[in-house]
């Protein structure tokens, strides 16, 4: 991926969608995208910015490539999570997002509940948590 239409082919290939599909979101008719994939265009700034927010990526990322800060989604079961968590309701995605929480949560408490059982004096524990 040595170009920024090879990067936004290369994320929505990995999304499964067609350039009218990415089109759709953008705010462009599918053949824009295909001229920016091919290199044919440079999208506006607003555009790289609504590409790079749906996919997650930095903008940096998008123009620069690997010697950019790296995007956000580091491997395919994040890819993946995104594009199915997209897919939920509003209210299915708030629901996801309690759940989450909640799991912290028992995570953060299972992990105070273990440190007060350790016999590690209280800096010790300070020190583990944070």
């Amino acid at each position: 991926m040595n170009n920024l239409g090879s990067r936004i082919k290369f994320l929505r290939d990995s999304m499964d969608m067609t350039q009218q599909d990415l089109g759709n979101i953008v705010g462009l008719h599918g053949s824009n995208i295909g001229r920016i994939e091919n290199g044919k265009v440079f999208p506006t700034a607003d555009i790289l910015l609504k590409i790079a927010t749906h996919f997650n990526v930095s903008c940096d990322w998008l123009m620069m490539g690997e010697n950019a800060e790296t995007h956000i989604c580091d491997n395919a079961d994040e890819t993946n999570l995104i594009r199915l968590y997209r897919q939920l309701s509003l209210k299915d995605k708030e629901i996801i997002q309690e759940l989450i929480e909640f799991k912290l949560y028992k995570a953060e408490k299972g992990k105070n509940h273990n440190l007060k059982s350790s016999g590690l004096t209280n800096t010790e524990k300070n020190n583990l948590v944070g």
